[in-house]
């Protein structure tokens, strides 16, 4: 199985407002799951009830798959 993913910066393009999406920020030093606020000019914790941190434009990220059996088919997301 084949899955082609986008990778963003912030600076090109947000996520949707609640929009659940891997982050990767240099001080993490690998990928994170986060939910993009926008209200708030933030990164809320993987469930969106907390705040995790700021918005970087350098910030890297992609939306994840829809469909649950993507993220279990082997392909390390």
């Amino acid at each position: 199985m084949k899955i082609e993913i986008e990778i963003f910066t912030l600076a090109e393009q947000e996520p949707r407002q609640d929009e659940r999406v891997m982050v990767w920020r240099e001080k993490w030093k690998g990928w994170c799951p986060q939910v993009f606020n926008k209200e708030y000019e933030c990164w809320d914790t993987e469930d969106g009830d907390d705040y995790e941190c700021d918005l970087d434009p350098q910030d890297i990220w992609f939306s994840l798959p829809s469909n649950p059996r993507l993220m279990q088919s082997g392909n390390p997301l």
